[in-house]
């Protein structure tokens, strides 16, 4: 597994650049030919990071791996804390809100 260092905001907001370029050249792509802002599928040689579209929507997709990765790991850290026997019920209702869990009831805490 990688150990990347954790997304920073500024990460989020290239990762969120990303995928509003990949959205917009999809919608270029599907626009009819010689319409006001369509695009062709085209390949540039040297290639154009920001320009060609396999490279544009491939830089977004590549993004999904490590959002994957670091969404378990919040995930998971969210669980321990919601099943944490030593902190307070209101400690752990809101990881429990966050993972999208029901407040345990008394008889589970049993």
């Amino acid at each position: 597994m990688s150990t990347q260092a954790p997304l920073t905001d500024a990460d989020l907001d290239d990762i969120d650049a990303r995928v509003n370029a990949a959205r917009q050249m999809v919608s270029a792509l599907c626009k009819r030919r010689g319409s006001q802002g369509a695009r062709d599928w085209i390949m540039s040689i040297p290639a154009q990071p920001d320009y060609d579209p396999d490279l544009v929507i491939g830089a977004s997709l590549g993004d999904i791996p490590r959002l994957t990765h670091e969404l378990r790991a919040a995930r998971a850290a969210l669980r321990e804390i919601a099943n944490n026997p030593r902190l307070e019920s209101g400690d752990t209702r809101i990881a429990r809100k966050a993972l999208g869990e029901k407040e345990k009831t008394d008889e589970k805490l049993g």
